[in-house]
């Protein structure tokens, strides 16, 4: 199965690259990870390997990308999980800034999604409906804003609306970055359910190496990381990072520790793209992302 998921994930890579090379911009985004927890107090022991894969290209007013992400959990002794999913999007210019995307991602359940997207200078926002394909289907109703308040510090707000479940659930985040130094901090998640609250910050420390620390506590539990990072070269990093989660409920703690590369060139189109490649970003550094 992991053979399976890995060929295919090389078919997609070999599939879409060359389309990129007569593209007027392209990105790419390949991903390898592997993590392991010692069970810590619960007694859970678990190891987890991940590969994905995105590629995203424009031509004139038309945008098409893809990406695929396999995911195998190990839990000794009681069993193996494998996850695979696929994500199609194609997007239309419909004037300088505004943009049509329509998306079909395959994982457990099968969505798609209609998104407008807007682009300007220092603001961006991204309207989208999504729609589970079952007859008990999850539609979700989203609105994203992005707004740059200064050339070192930027807004983020999110807010989302499960129509079935009539549940809404609200983001709000800064970021400042100022030479070497980044500072994030907000609300992770805001819920009738649950409130998350996220804070982490890192540094340049000269030279290739660059270090990050992130917390998320919500009632559940906490979750602390610390990280590390070296630059191979202006699009590939490796990861280092050791991470502690301790639930409230059940007095347990855990500890992760991961291995991760990571290769991105290019940039991904419109305000729902920066976006998302941001969230990857963050999820890189700290752990975790809004």
């Amino acid at each position: 199965m992991f053979r399976s998921g890995l060929c295919s994930l090389l078919l997609f890579i070999g599939t879409l690259l060359p389309l990129c090379a007569h593209a007027q911009a392209s990105y790419v985004d390949l991903g390898l990870s592997a993590l392991h927890s010692d069970g810590g107090t619960s007694g859970f022991e678990w190891t987890e390997y991940e590969t994905s894969a995105a590629v995203e290209w424009a031509q004139e007013s038309v945008v098409f990308g893809g990406s695929l992400r396999y995911v195998r959990s190990e839990f000794p002794g009681i069993a193996t999980f494998n996850l695979q999913s696929q994500t199609l999007w194609v997007g239309y210019g419909l004037t300088e800034s505004l943009r049509l995307l329509a998306e079909y991602d395959h994982a457990d359940s099968d969505y798609t999604g209609v998104y407008l997207d807007h682009e300007a200078e220092d603001f961006g926002a991204v309207l989208g409906v999504r729609h589970e394909l079952k007859q008990e289907g999850d539609d979700l109703l989203s609105l994203d804003v992005s707004y740059r308040v200064t050339d070192e510090l930027t807004v983020y707000s999110s807010l989302s609306h499960r129509l079935d479940a009539d549940v809404s659930t609200g983001h709000v985040w800064g970021e400042y970055e100022a030479g070497d130094l980044y500072l994030l901090g907000g609300v992770k998640e805001a819920s009738d359910a649950d409130l998350k609250i996220g804070f982490g910050g890192g540094a340049l420390l000269g030279g290739k190496w660059a270090a990050y620390a992130g917390a998320e506590l919500s009632e559940p539990f906490d979750f602390y990381s610390l990280s590390m990072l070296y630059s191979l070269n202006d699009h590939s990093t490796l990861h280092v990072r050791a991470i502690q989660s301790d639930s409230h409920a059940s007095s347990s703690s855990q500890m992760t520790y991961s291995l991760a590369y990571r290769l991105e060139t290019g940039t991904r189109t419109g305000t729902r793209g920066a976006l998302q490649a941001r969230r990857l970003w963050m999820d890189d550094r700290l752990g975790f992302s809004f």
